[in-house]
């Protein structure tokens, strides 16, 4: 991995801010360039420092070069003075926030540069497609840089993108997890042990995962190999192709998600 800037200031650190540092520091990042400001004071990985809240890091402190905010979006409002009290001049605002857009961050903090992340939990383990906006060419190398230990960073023509990018990749996972749940419960309805039918249901997900991104054959080109005329195969999928049945529900479910990430940053 390429030397990260330092110091990292995490402002709030929860689920997906927590995932972000393990990444890197299960990249070998030096837990050293991690800094987070939590009022609670939670427990974070051995070496990394924290805050109770902004005061207390500028007391022992320089302006970070990169400032993460991975609070809730509901409480930027209100701690808004607190975090350009953290900014220096060439301090990166990178953002975590769903349905904050770009513009509405430029216009709380119009002297640093906004860059927004939208990932998933697999960053935890470098497998995570990561949505990025904002920044010119020299700040979109750096991003590249110190993105990719953490999965693959997709730059998004627009700011509006990253609602797609939210409601796809960001809540994707919650989608496949319900997925793994569904059919290890109907392995179980079958018959199968409730330990057996989880293990194959998770095991036949990762395994089509890395045969999709490994093979040059489209997704619908492989479910065509699996299925034989009038096969067992062939019967399940009547099921989930029968008036479009699983399209229309990926469909709403997506569009969902995408539509309240807009309403988020309309509040």
């Amino acid at each position: 991995m390429k030397q990260l800037p330092e110091p990292i200031l995490f402002f709030g650190c929860g689920n997906m801010g927590g995932a972000i540092l393990r990444g890197w520091l299960n990249a070998d990042a030096m837990p050293h360039k991690f800094h987070v400001i939590s009022p609670s004071k939670r427990s974070m990985p051995a070496g990394v420092s924290v805050y109770a809240n902004a005061a207390e890091y500028i007391e022992q402190m320089d302006a970070p070069d990169i400032l993460i905010l991975g609070m809730k979006p509901q409480m930027l409002d209100g701690c808004r003075d607190d975090i350009a009290s953290l900014l220096g001049k060439d301090t990166i605002v990178i953002s975590l926030l769903a349905g904050i857009g770009h513009a509405q961050l430029s216009a709380l903090f119009p002297e640093n540069v906004i860059v927004r992340m939208m990932p998933n939990l697999a960053v935890e383990i470098g497998k995570s497609p990561i949505g990025v906006y904002g920044g010119d060419d020299n700040i979109r190398t750096l991003m590249d840089d110190i993105f990719t230990p953490l999965g693959k960073p997709l730059w998004v023509a627009q700011d509006a993108h990253i609602h797609i990018v939210t409601a796809m990749a960001g809540s994707g996972p919650a989608y496949l997890f319900r997925f793994i749940d569904a059919l290890a419960a109907a392995g179980v309805s079958l018959g199968l042990e409730e330990d057996t039918s989880l293990m194959l249901a998770k095991m036949m997900v990762d395994g089509a995962s890395d045969l999709a991104n490994a093979s040059a054959n489209t997704p619908q080109e492989l479910a065509e190999k699996v299925t034989s005329k009038a096969g067992t195969t062939a019967a399940g999928l009547e099921q989930l192709d029968h008036e479009d049945a699983l399209q229309k529900l990926i469909e709403k479910t997506v569009k969902a998600a995408h539509d309240r990430s807009i309403e988020l940053s309309k509040l």
